[in-house]
C-alpha cells in the first residue's frame, strides 16, 4: 500500500518543492515515473474488509467502510467511500488504496502539488492577519491541522442554451418601478472544471480557480503518496446537475450585467446543457485548513498549484461597531457643519437641500455596505459550511 526507496526501504513521499519522490529515512529521491509500489498488481485486487467481514454481522449504525492493513506496521487503516490515499494513524507512514484507482475509473491525469506545506501555512497567516477585524483567536491558533487532499474534478466540454427572466427596479422620474427582462442565447464552455465530489462545498471549490492545465502529468498513483485523496462520487447525472446549474449560473451573470436596472434578480430560468462525451477526469491539488470559532469551524481553502487562498473569516462585531459609530457621528458632523453659525431663517431655507443631499448620501452609503455585508455572509456561510467540514474532518 505503500511505494518503498530502492536503496533502504523506506517509505517515500512526494514532494512538491523538489517534484520528485523523497524518502523520509535516507533522503534518497526519485522520479515518479521510476518507482512503483511493491506488488502494486497485488494490492489493486486488495479491496478491503467491511465490517461484516470482521465482525459477521453490520450494525445500521456502523459506518460504511473498508478495512485495510498497513504494509509497514500492521496496523488496521480505516478508509470511507471515497478516499484512495491517506496515512496510518498508528506509524503515520503515507497509504495508497491502489484498488480504489484501479477497479473504479482511473484518472486521466493528476496535476501535483506545488505549493508546500510550509507555504501554503505562510499564506493562511496572512491571509488571517490581513484583515482588520478578525478575532485574535482566530489569528493565534495553530496551524497544525492542515491537510492537503487531492480533489477529484471533472473537465467538461459543453454547449449551454438557455433562457431567463429577470426582475429589477427602474426610476421614472421620482418614481421607482417594478420591471421585467427577458434574455435568452446559447454558449461554449471549453475545458470547463467541476469538482467531482458531492461533499465539497460547490461555491468553496469555484473560487479557487483557476487551475492551468499545462503541468498536468500522467496519473500515476505515487504522485498520491503523502497526501490524502478522494475518487469520484458522482453519478453521470450528479455530473450533468452539477455543469447545468454552473452553466446556468454564468449564463444569468452575464444576463445580469447586460441591464441598466437597480436590484437585479433572475426569477425563471430555462437551461439545457448538451455535454460532449470527452469528459477529462483529474486530481486537482487543494490544502484545507480548519479553525474552530465560537463552536462554528471556519476552513481556508489553498489552490494547491497557484498558492490562491480563499475563506471568509468571522468578524469581530465589538471592533467594528468601535469604528462604526465614530465614523458615523464624523459623517453627522461635517452634515452639520455647513449650518454652524447661520440665523434660524437662514437654516430652514437650507434645510430642505441638506436633507436631500443627506438622504441621497446615506442611500447610497447603506447601498454600498448592504451588498458588500451580503457578500461577506453568502462567503461566511461557505467557510462555515459543514459539508466541507466534514469533507475535511474524515482525514
Amino acid at each position: 500500500m505503500a511505494t518503498l526507496c530502492n536503496n533502504c526501504g523506506g517509505a517515500l513521499v512526494y514532494s512538491p518543492s523538489l517534484h520528485r519522490m523523497t524518502c523520509k529515512i535516507c533522503g534518497s529521491t526519485f522520479k515518479p515515473e521510476d518507482v512503483s509500489a511493491l506488488g502494486k498488481d497485488l494490492l489493486a485486487q486488495d479491496d478491503g474488509k467491511t465490517l461484516a467481514d470482521i465482525h459477521g454481522t453490520r450494525k445500521p449504525s456502523d459506518y460504511e467502510v473498508k478495512i485495510y492493513t498497513c504494509s509497514h506496521c500492521g496496523g488496521d487503516i480505516v478508509i470511507n467511500g471515497s478516499e484512495s490515499s491517506t496515512f496510518c494513524v498508528y506509524c503515520g507512514n503515507p497509504t495508497v488504496v491502489f484498488s480504489r484507482v484501479a477497479n473504479e475509473r482511473r484518472p486521466d491525469g493528476i496535476l501535483p502539488f506545488s505549493v508546500t506545506e510550509e507555504e501554503a501555512k505562510k499564506l493562511i497567516k496572512a491571509h488571517l492577519n490581513r484583515g482588520s477585524f478578525i478575532p485574535k483567536q482566530i489569528k493565534n491558533q495553530s496551524l497544525d491541522n492542515i491537510r492537503g487532499i487531492y480533489v477529484p474534478y471533472w473537465i467538461v466540454n459543453c454547449d449551454l442554451y438557455d433562457s431567463v427572466v429577470i426582475k429589477g427596479s427602474v426610476k421614472s422620474g421620482k418614481n421607482t418601478r417594478t420591471t421585467y427582462f427577458a434574455r435568452a442565447g446559447s454558449a461554449r464552455f471549453e475545458l470547463l472544471p467541476c469538482d467531482a465530489s458531492l461533499r465539497l462545498n460547490d461555491n468553496m471549490a469555484k473560487r479557487l480557480e483557476p487551475y492551468f492545465y499545462d503541468d498536468v502529468k500522467d496519473f500515476d498513483e505515487d504522485y498520491l503518496s503523502g497526501f490524502y485523496s478522494d475518487t469520484s462520487d458522482m453519478s453521470p447525472s450528479d455530473l450533468r446537475a452539477a455543469v447545468l446549474k454552473r452553466c446556468d449560473d454564468m449564463f444569468s451573470e452575464e444576463a445580469i450585467k447586460d441591464l441598466k436596472a437597480q436590484n437585479l434578480s433572475v426569477t425563471e430560468s430555462h437551461p439545457y446543457v448538451n455535454i460532449d462525451d470527452d469528459a477529462i477526469y483529474l486530481m486537482l491539488p487543494v490544502w484545507f485548513y480548519t479553525c474552530t470559532y465560537k463552536g462554528k469551524p471556519n476552513t481556508i481553502l489553498v489552490n494547491g498549484q497557484t498558492g490562491k487562498t480563499i475563506g471568509t473569516i468571522p468578524f469581530n462585531k465589538a471592533k467594528v461597531a468601535a469604528i462604526a459609530v465614530p465614523l458615523f457621528l464624523l459623517l453627522a458632523g461635517i452634515a452639520l457643519y455647513p449650518v454652524i453659525g447661520l440665523r434660524f431663517d437662514e437654516i430652514v431655507a437650507v434645510f430642505p437641500l441638506m436633507v436631500s443631499f443627506s438622504m441621497t448620501f446615506g442611500i447610497a452609503m447603506l447601498t454600498i455596505a448592504t451588498r458588500k455585508l451580503r457578500r461577506i455572509i453568502r462567503n461566511l456561510r461557505d467557510t462555515q459550511s459543514s459539508s466541507t467540514f466534514l469533507y475535511v474532518r474524515k482525514r
